[in-house]
C-alpha cells in the first residue's frame, strides 16, 4: 500500500515545496494537489518532486467546481486539455474531475455527464492520463452534488 497526502489540506502554512518535502520527511509517497493548478503550481510542484523525490499522484482540473461533467462540452474542453497540459509538465497522470451540482428541481444532466465522461476517457487515453470522477460530500457542503457515492 501506499500513501499520499492532500497537501491542500495538510500543511496549508507552508508553501507547496515546503509541505512536499515534510509529506517526504515523514514517510509519504506521493502528493495530491487540489487547488488552482496553473503555471505557477506547477513550477512549485516540479520544484518540490525534483528536489525531495516525492511524485505528485493527483490533481484536480482547472476550475473543478466550475467545470463539472454537467456542462456542455463546448464549455469545458479547453479546461480539460489545459488541465492535462499542466498535468503533464508536473507528470500528474491522475486528474480528479466533478460530476456537477443540481442547479434546479428539473435539472436533469445524467445523459451530459455520461456522454462528457465518454469524450474526456477518450482525450484522456489520448494523452496517457487517468481521469477520477470523485464523489463529494453532499450531506455536509455540497447538498446539491450529483456524484456523492461510488
Amino acid at each position: 500500500m501506499k500513501f499520499s497526502l492532500s497537501i491542500n489540506v495538510a500543511l496549508t502554512e507552508y508553501p507547496i515545496e515546503k509541505r512536499m518535502k515534510i509529506a517526504s520527511e515523514i514517510g509519504y509517497d506521493a502528493v495530491d494537489y487540489y487547488g488552482i493548478l496553473d503555471e505557477c503550481v506547477v513550477k512549485e510542484l516540479c520544484e518540490g518532486r525534483d528536489k525531495h523525490g516525492i511524485p505528485v499522484n493527483s490533481a484536480t482540473t482547472i476550475n473543478a467546481f466550475k467545470n463539472t461533467l454537467n456542462k456542455r462540452w463546448t464549455d469545458i474542453e479547453d479546461a480539460f486539455k489545459r488541465t492535462i497540459s499542466f498535468a503533464k509538465q508536473a507528470d500528474i497522470k491522475n486528474i480528479a474531475v466533478l460530476g456537477g451540482f443540481k442547479r434546479s428541481d428539473f435539472d436533469e444532466p445524467k445523459m451530459l455527464i455520461i456522454e462528457n465522461a465518454k469524450r474526456l476517457a477518450e482525450l484522456a487515453e489520448k494523452e496517457n492520463v487517468t481521469y477520477l470522477l470523485e464523489p463529494i460530500n453532499n450531506t455536509l457542503e455540497h447538498e446539491t452534488a450529483y456524484v456523492h457515492t461510488s
